[in-house]
C-alpha cells in the first residue's frame, strides 16, 4: 500500500511537471500559431510582437515562405519576392501598408487565380492584372531601390 502511494504521488508529480511544461509551450506558441494563420488585423502590434518574441521571431518572419503560415500570407510572401520586396525593408518602413496588404489578401476574390499563377506563371497573365496589392508592392519595391 505504501509503495503504491509513492508510485501514485510520483506519477502525479510527473504529470504536473509535464502539464506545466506543456502549458508553458502552449502559452509561448499558441499566439504565434494564431498569428501565422490569421489576418494581422486581428492583433494589435503589441500582441503580435509579444507572440513573435516568445517564439524568437520578428515581423519580417511573417512574410517568409514557410510551411505553417496562412495560405494568404504564403501567397503574399511569394508576390513580395516576385516584385523584389525584401521583408525586412517592407516591415521597417511600410508596416501599415503590409498589414493592409495582409488583410486585402485574406479577403481577396482572386485566390485561385493568384495561386495558379504563382504555381505556373504564364506570360499572358500577371499579378499587376489581378492582384489588388500589386500597386502597393510596386511602390514598396520602387522605394526600396531608391535611396
Amino acid at each position: 500500500m505504501r509503495r503504491e502511494g509513492r508510485v501514485m504521488s510520483g506519477l502525479a508529480a510527473t504529470s504536473k511537471n509535464t502539464l506545466t511544461r506543456f502549458g508553458g509551450y502552449m502559452a509561448a506558441h499558441w499566439p504565434l500559431r494564431s498569428a501565422l494563420g490569421r489576418s494581422l488585423s486581428h492583433f494589435t502590434d503589441a500582441e503580435l510582437d509579444r507572440a513573435l518574441a516568445a517564439a524568437g521571431n520578428s515581423r519580417a518572419d511573417l512574410f517568409g515562405q514557410a510551411a505553417g503560415y496562412a495560405a494568404h500570407r504564403q501567397r503574399l510572401a511569394k508576390l513580395m519576392a516576385h516584385f523584389g520586396v525584401a521583408p525586412d525593408f517592407a516591415v521597417r518602413y511600410f508596416w501599415d501598408a503590409l498589414r493592409s496588404a495582409d488583410e486585402i489578401c485574406t479577403l481577396c476574390g482572386n485566390r485561385r487565380r493568384c495561386q495558379s499563377w504563382l504555381d505556373w506563371p504564364v506570360s499572358n497573365d500577371a499579378p499587376r492584372v489581378f492582384c489588388p496589392n500589386a500597386e502597393t508592392l510596386d511602390a514598396i519595391a520602387f522605394r526600396q531601390k531608391t535611396p
